[in-house]
């Protein structure tokens, strides 16, 4: 359960807000940058027992951060054929939109190796070619 100083700063707050919503939520925002990530309305003689005696902030030891472990996500990364066989053939001159012209190379289902003119060998499936 909040205190009763919090309830107050929170109901304060929200008077503010309705009233003049553009400066409260820079004043919001402000005092959220000046305390780092703790945001809000904080208790003052938390804020005040955290500074020295010239009233600046007190140096805090940085926070690490737990180590990251990888996440692992297993399975099959390979490109299965549909089964269907490709109306092409090895040495088959074809012209696909981005590649442009170039011979099939190999033909694996509907996935065939095409060795391009000016882009080099790419796999493709045979619905992205067309004869020339």
């Amino acid at each position: 359960m909040p205190s009763t100083e919090h309830l107050l700063a929170f109901l304060a707050a929200t008077l503010i807000f309705a009233i003049f919503p553009g400066p409260a939520i820079l004043y919001a925002v402000a005092q959220t940058m000046t305390r780092g990530r703790r945001g809000g309305f904080e208790d003052e003689a938390q804020d005040l027992a955290n500074q020295d005696a010239e009233g600046r902030a007190a140096p805090r030891a940085p926070k690490r951060a737990a180590p990251r472990v990888p996440l692992t996500i297993e399975g099959e990364l390979v490109a299965k054929s549909t089964g269907t066989i490709s109306s092409f053939s090895v040495g088959d001159r074809v012209f696909h939109q981005k590649f442009g012209n170039g011979d099939v190379v190999a033909v694996d289902g509907n996935k065939l190796t095409i060795a391009f003119d000016k882009a080099g060998e790419k796999r493709v499936v045979d619905s992205f070619v067309q004869r020339t």
